[in-house]
């Protein structure tokens, strides 16, 4: 079970991590006016999806630049690193479950790549080390191919994030474990943040 803070918990564990609420809503932020530019029935309808990744994630480099953290890009997975490279964040697209508690833990929409797999599994011998990096109804035990070098940080977290034509939800979490077919499905922690609600048309 994933320890879940939220409220003033949340403001404080974010504080650990160098990290606001404002931070992460920027970025969200962010992401959102970027999805919104490609809404036109001549956009490709997968862009606004990609849009909302790409803004998301360089809004939170922008914004966390000046407080001197970094950039890496493994594999092409651009991660957002602390100054002293103990905290790497990437943004992800979640389920319907993200940003508030559930009886089911949220999970990412797609299968993650191997440098994140990597990265998660670094996560799961730091915290739980008894556990297998794969829940599923047929266990690997085999450990992930050695094939990159990984975040170069401590620890990998994922701001998950969905939206749901509303609101955008979402969390700061901790990957544990993965299934089977890739996308990531427990956490140690879920830092859940308030939603976001996008300015109204025009406003």
């Amino acid at each position: 079970m994933a320890w879940v803070h939220e409220g003033e918990q949340a403001v404080r564990r974010l504080h650990d991590l160098s990290l606001t609420l404002d931070d992460l809503a920027h970025a969200l932020a962010a992401g959102d006016r970027e999805s919104r530019r490609y809404l036109t029935k001549h956009d490709p309808p997968n862009m606004p999806g990609l849009a909302r990744w790409a803004g998301t994630v360089r809004g939170l480099r922008d914004r966390l630049a000046p407080a001197g953290w970094g950039i890496d890009n493994p594999g092409n997975l651009p991660v957002t690193l602390s100054p002293d490279r103990t905290v790497g964040i990437v943004a992800v697209t979640g389920d319907e479950h993200t940003g508030f508690r559930s009886f089911s833990s949220p999970s990412t929409r797609r299968p993650r790549g191997i440098v994140t797999l990597k990265a998660i599994e670094r996560n799961r011998d730091r915290y739980e080390s008894q556990l297998p990096l794969f829940f599923a109804d047929e266990l690997i035990e085999e450990p992930v191919a050695d094939v990159a070098h990984g975040v170069g940080a401590g620890t990998l977290w994922i701001l998950l994030y969905r939206e749901d034509g509303y609101k955008v939800w979402s969390e700061l979490s901790l990957p544990l474990t993965v299934r089977k077919d890739g996308t990531v499905n427990r956490w140690h922690e879920r830092i859940l943040l308030p939603a976001y609600s996008p300015p109204a048309p025009g406003g």
